[in-house]
């Protein structure tokens, strides 16, 4: 092994290294200072870079293919504008049949989602369909969202695709890192049994990774060999976390990829996210739940204890829960008529078999809010999904689960 393409350092190859000098190493968790040795990979083209072999021959890294004498231009991703540029501001875009034009933000609309990454339009530039009667949106930079890319933490590159009910797909997918379940724009690879998925927000995570939530950049280490807890929401897991090279700082994906700023319905201004333990000693009221904003810790479905986040408005004081803003599912989008329907496996304890049951995912907008027929709770968030045939309302995926 001399040459390799590593994940994490997608600028150019990394090869033996012929010199020894003291040198910082990226390790898994933080900058090593060490001496370079024959065994250590280095690029030519950055200043003192320089990995151990052990390091970069992880598998979650390198895809076990040894370079050398490969063209280093058979490496680059370079496959044009993800659309057809029609005119001056108007595309087509291959997961949309119409044309469409590029708008400027002027007045928020609960109602609208964009198709793409699933979040509702707050400010700047997206492209509308210019069709009259349809109506999909998407941020320009989910438009421009490349064909392939490359993700830190793992080894081939990923191509972009769209949930959708052809072909024998479900019309939802689930990340791989935060493990959210979306219906819009994804990135994928497939290779046999191997699948590896991530939504656009994730997919945008580069190093280093300047979060707004914190002071110093952030980066992904690559060993997970114990389950760390997230010093935002306290859950332990082995899933991928940002970490801090300055301070003791780390966040989970799922955290780190909540919007920093959103907007609701009710308040004219930007809402902030905020921790738990931003939590006033005499506590603010969620505006949906009508539950407190509290600083004590609790469960989530897999009973480990959790803190919750909340957004925030400074002028108003208006707040609400992260998930009664957004919904437990924030990346699943309503569907643009009632007769779209995806389709979730529910295990069935008789049959110890899944069965594929079919359910519309509908915007939460009328003046009685409907009844989960699982958490016999009224449905709290933007969106709830309908059983095709027997109607049954649930408020989320996790309680869809319990389906019969």
């Amino acid at each position: 092994m001399k040459s390799v393409a590593l994940a994490f350092h997608s600028q150019s190859r990394l090869d033996l290294t012929r010199t020894l000098a003291p040198l910082f190493i990226p390790s898994s968790f933080r900058l090593v200072p060490a001496i370079s040795t024959p065994s250590d990979l280095s690029c030519n083209k950055c200043d003192a870079y320089f990995v151990h072999s052990k390091c970069a021959l992880n598998p979650k890294v390198w895809d076990g293919k040894d370079l050398e004498g490969v063209p280093e231009e058979d490496d680059m991703i370079d496959d044009g504008e993800p659309f057809e540029r029609i005119a001056e501001g108007i595309i087509l875009h291959p997961f949309h049949s119409h044309q469409l034009q590029l708008e400027i933000f002027r007045d928020y609309d609960e109602k609208k989602y964009c198709r793409g990454c699933a979040l509702p339009i707050y400010e700047g530039q997206f492209y509308s369909c210019m069709e009259l009667e349809c109506h999909y949106i998407l941020h320009k930079s989910c438009a421009e969202a490349p064909r392939m890319k490359r993700y830190p933490l793992f080894p081939h590159p990923l191509t972009l695709k769209v949930a959708t009910t052809h072909d024998s797909g479900r019309g939802h997918f689930c990340c791989s890192e935060c493990g959210r379940d979306g219906n819009g724009f994804f990135y994928e690879y497939r290779k046999e049994q191997k699948i590896f998925r991530l939504d656009l927000r994730c997919a945008s995570i580069m190093e280093p990774y300047e979060y707004q939530g914190h002071q110093h950049p952030l980066f992904l280490p690559w060993y997970t060999e114990e389950k760390t807890p997230c010093q935002v929401c306290k859950y332990k897991s082995y899933n991928s976390k940002l970490i801090c090279m300055e301070c003791d700082y780390s966040i989970c994906l799922r955290c780190a990829t909540f919007p920093y700023k959103a907007r609701y319905k009710h308040d004219s201004h930007f809402l902030t996210i905020c921790d738990g333990k931003e939590a006033n000693d005499q506590p603010d009221w969620c505006e949906v739940s009508e539950c407190k904003i509290v600083k004590k810790p609790g469960y989530n479905k897999n009973m480990q204890n959790v803190e919750k986040r909340f957004y925030k408005c400074n002028d108003c004081c208006t707040t609400l829960h992260t998930d009664c803003l957004f919904g437990g599912d924030m990346y699943m989008k309503p569907g643009e008529t009632e007769n779209d329907y995806l389709s979730f496996g529910v295990y069935s304890f008789e049959d110890r078999d899944f069965n594929w049951i079919d359910a519309g995912a509908l915007l939460n907008s009328s003046l009685s809010r409907p009844i989960c027929v699982r958490c016999m709770c009224r449905c709290p968030f933007p969106i709830f999904f309908k059983l095709k045939g027997n109607g049954r309302i649930y408020c989320s995926v996790y309680c869809l689960g319990f389906a019969r």
